[in-house]
């Protein structure tokens, strides 16, 4: 099932963008991904 991520989630979520980011951007268009911060997450999941 999925469900949305809140701001809880937002250090895991940080975690798996930060051990991906050679990945993200190298394929696609995923600049903000791989730029992020766990400041910039937890905001994004605050909205």
């Amino acid at each position: 099932m999925l469900t949305r991520l809140t701001v809880a989630d937002a250090p895991a979520y940080y975690a798996v963008l930060d051990r991906n980011r050679e990945h993200l951007g190298r394929y696609g268009d995923h600049r903000d991904e791989s730029a992020a911060t766990l400041a910039r997450v937890t905001a994004h999941l605050e909205e």
